[in-house]
């Protein structure tokens, strides 16, 4: 029989989510198979993953040494199957309701060439948050639970206009075939924003994307994962990693530079805030930050 979706699902030490996000898979009716790529976990994470798999044989286990996100998704990309690749993080879930089946028989029946297909997300923020928030859609003539195609990069200028630009790999599932055929990858050697650098990749290609007005995953933004507190210093140098990714990237790219230089423009918006507002410490790791202090004050604006 052959494999719709391959769910590829990074973990590490994750023991108190990783159930929710097996069972809201296992409630899906599509023909799958779930890798579950194990990054180091030193909690019960294994054992949980374990019992699943001595239950399920579609349900794979890898083990590996402490390598990132990254390098585990990348992993399990290698090993996926599926027409279709899926990757949810293991402290998310996919939303109650969604039936990728019957997304998968419309996708198959009326657009066959589609590459990439994104739904939208529910954002839930800890306490003191504690809030929801579910993202829009892109294209904003989509009715709900509609569905329209359109090339990728005419999708990132629609990000830009609408000022719509988040993006996770949750909200998408990419064909496998077409992510081989370009040796597209997760950036190893990047430890902030890898889901946008990965997605830039596919979109560079400009091949067809459906958009549909549908909830895909629940993304539980915790402490400890990608949600630091936003005047840590950890944050401070990943971004500052992350301007000089889209300086680079803006360099090499002419399809989505306005895409890129919008994105910019904002996280140097953010810097600039930080240093007037938020931290002296801030103020001080900016100033010894060679590169950053030219961007800021020097060369405000795209390289």
């Amino acid at each position: 029989m052959s494999i719709a979706m391959s769910f590829i699902i990074p973990m590490y030490n994750v023991a108190p989510y990783l159930q929710r996000c097996i069972d809201s898979i296992l409630a899906q009716t599509i023909s799958k198979e779930i890798l579950l790529i194990d990054d180091g976990s030193t909690d019960e994470t294994l054992n949980i993953a374990l019992s699943y798999v001595r239950q399920y044989p579609f349900i794979h286990l890898v083990a590996n040494q402490h390598q990132g996100v990254s390098s585990v998704r990348n992993m399990g990309l290698r090993l996926a199957k599926g027409e279709f690749v899926f990757f949810l993080d293991a402290d998310d879930c996919l939303a109650p309701g969604l039936d990728l089946q019957a997304i998968y028989t419309q996708i198959e029946t009326h657009y066959p060439e589609a590459v990439i297909v994104k739904g939208l997300l529910q954002i839930h923020l800890p306490a003191p948050f504690n809030t929801i928030n579910t993202s829009r859609p892109v294209m904003t003539t989509l009715e709900p639970h509609s569905m329209m195609v359109v090339g990728s990069i005419a999708f990132t200028e629609h990000m830009v206009r609408t000022d719509n630009c988040f993006i996770h790999t949750g909200s998408y599932f990419i064909r496998r075939a077409f992510l081989r055929e370009h040796s597209i990858y997760f950036h190893e050697q990047t430890a902030f924003m890898e889901d946008f650098q990965f997605l830039c990749d596919v979109f560079e290609y400009d091949k067809p994307i459906v958009e549909i007005s549908t909830l895909f995953f629940y993304y539980m933004r915790r402490y400890g994962s990608s949600f630091p507190l936003m005047g840590s210093m950890e944050v401070f140098h990943k971004k500052a990693g992350f301007l000089a990714y889209l300086r680079e990237a803006m360099a090499h790219t002419q399809r989505l530079k306005p895409y890129l230089r919008y994105l910019y423009q904002r996280q140097l918006q953010e810097y600039q805030y930080i240093y007037d507002v938020v931290s002296i410490e801030y103020k001080y790791a900016i100033q010894g930050h060679p590169e950053l202090r030219q961007w800021l004050f020097i060369l405000p604006d795209e390289p």
